[in-house]
């Protein structure tokens, strides 16, 4: 009898294990990106030192799951450095920035914020924060 409960225990251990390590298998093959492409725009903001990006993304994982959305950036061109970037899913009207037609990136005129979209469906929009926008070096040339 006691074998018999030793066993059992031992081969449900095995089975919950192998259960676990199938679950993940299954997670990440569903998850991760098998295939990724996009495109997009970009605009120069007035002062020169900004870039405003936006692109249309998807991504298809091996189960050919596929994910549409938004891959939106602010960076300084003088340091080269990313000052946001922002990730998320296409909404129920989404905006085409890839080979959109026309300019679909919009930034006020002290270079102080962005808005990406149409002028009837933004998309995002962003103010630099002020320690950001009050620099106006130009970007190297």
């Amino acid at each position: 009898m006691k074998w018999r409960s030793f066993i059992i225990g031992h081969v449900s251990a095995w089975a919950s294990c192998l259960l676990l390590v199938i679950g993940v298998v299954v997670y990440k093959v569903r998850t991760c990106p098998y295939e990724l492409f996009g495109g997009g725009q970009h605009a120069t903001s007035p002062c020169g030192r900004y870039e405003g990006v936006a692109m249309n993304m998807r991504m298809r994982t091996v189960l050919g799951l596929a994910r549409d959305y938004y891959q939106l950036s602010v960076t300084d061109r003088v340091t080269g450095m990313e000052i946001c970037r922002y990730e998320f899913p296409m909404g129920e009207h989404p905006v085409e920035f890839r080979g959109g037609i026309g300019k679909l990136i919009h930034w006020d005129p002290a270079s102080t914020q962005v808005r990406f979209g149409q002028q009837d469906n933004t998309v995002w929009s962003y103010t630099l924060p002020r320690s950001e926008a009050g620099k106006q070096k130009t970007p190297p040339q």
